[in-house]
Formats: C-alpha cells, structure tokens, sequence
C-alpha cells in the first residue's frame, strides 16, 4: 500500500514479522512507535543483558487492586518515566487502566504525543494475569 507521508521513524519489529514484500516488517512512524511502547512494556527490568536498567517494570503491580490511589499513582509514574525515558519520541498526555476481574485482564490506553505530528495518539494494549 503506497502511501505520500514521508517516513519520520522507522524500525523493526523484534517479532520478526515478514511484510508484503517477503523482508522482515520494518513498521514506520506511528507504528514503530507503538512497536517502541510495546517492546518497553514486554520487557523485564533486568532480563537484556548489556542494558539492565531499560524496561518499563510496571507488570508486577498491575493485578493489584487499583483502589489504592497511592498504588495507582505509583503505577502511572512508573509507566510515564519508562517510556518517556526510553523513548524520546513520546510524550504522555493521559494514562487510563481499565481493569476487568471477571477475564482477569488489563485494558491500557496512553494518549500520547509523537514527535514530528502535531495530534495527539492513543496506544492500546490488553494485559493478561500471568502473559
């Protein structure tokens, strides 16, 4: 699908996906941004090797109960500093969790802003207890 914006931001994708034209995917702009986000939320604080600080280690207090505004808070930051801080690309507009027991699942939507776009994004991503 040819498209006129020009590439801002490119990268690939760690899954390794092959696109239309049999190479690996190499997601562009809005999209390897959101590539960026999930790579910094799937990833645990100490398991890369030669960079143990990077992660976003928001995962472990997820499933708690989020009654706690404290423990909400605490959350939000913790998901503020890591992308923002791993990715310089983004700036966080709105954090909203979404929490749904009867699944036991996670519903995570982040308004953000992107470099180089003057629009505000929102990145979607369903966590599950124990994946």
């Amino acid at each position: 699908m040819a498209t006129d914006e020009p590439i801002v931001w490119k990268d690939i994708d760690s899954r390794m996906r092959l696109g239309g034209d049999g190479d690996v995917d190499t997601p562009k702009n809005v999209n390897a941004v959101y590539v960026s986000i999930d790579n910094i939320l799937s990833t645990s604080r100490g398991s890369r090797v030669m960079l143990r600080s990077f992660a976003c280690d928001f995962k472990n207090l997820l499933f708690e109960h989020m009654h706690d505004e404290h423990l909400r808070k605490i959350i939000y930051q913790n998901l503020k500093e890591g992308i923002e801080g791993w990715d310089k690309r983004v700036k966080i507009d709105f954090i909203d969790i979404e929490q749904y027991p009867d699944n036991d699942s996670i519903l995570l939507k982040i308004d953000l802003y992107i470099r180089g776009y003057e629009k505000v994004f929102t990145y979607k991503k369903t966590f599950n207890r124990g994946k």
